[in-house]
């Protein structure tokens, strides 16, 4: 076997291997990190705490991103609740690509801010939560073509 060849087969194994870890995963992030986006959301409905979004993006995405933390978590939630896995798991996914949208809204908002020098631990944080979301995004829509293809073969 050539050098080309191991590496492909290695390659192929980590896809592999990574495709099942995302398939999967359980809701543990989902169970400990929504309820505090959540929380921040309406804590920022009913304050007026000053934010980085609405110093850097504005005020119309200071509101929309309020809106998907307080939203989001309760309509993942709702989703994963139903009975019928298919709309289910479409809820959980707009969910969760909404909370995407938040944490990048967030990382964005603070990259572009002056204090970037002395604001980077919160920007790691939410940088990684933010690539999590969007992987449990592509893990429900996995789930929901599986969904389909079970069925179609029923």
């Amino acid at each position: 076997m050539s050098l080309r060849e191991a590496l492909r087969n290695r390659t192929r194994q980590a896809w592999t291997w990574w495709w099942t870890t995302v398939d999967t995963g359980g809701v543990l992030c989902q169970t400990a990190l929504y309820p505090f986006l959540w929380l921040s959301g309406v804590y920022m409905t009913f304050t007026d705490a000053p934010t980085t979004v609405r110093g850097e993006l504005g005020g119309g995405a200071h509101w929309v991103w309020i809106g998907l933390l307080t939203l989001c978590p309760i309509t993942c939630l709702a989703g994963q609740l139903l009975h019928d896995q298919y709309t289910g798991r479409q809820l959980q996914l707009w969910s969760n690509i909404g909370i995407t949208c938040a944490l990048g809204a967030y990382v964005s908002a603070v990259v572009q801010a002056s204090w970037l020098g002395r604001g980077l631990f919160a920007v790691y944080m939410a940088a990684g939560f933010t690539i999590l979301a969007a992987v449990i995004s592509i893990r429900d829509v996995r789930k929901l073509r599986a969904i389909r293809a079970h069925a179609k073969e029923s």
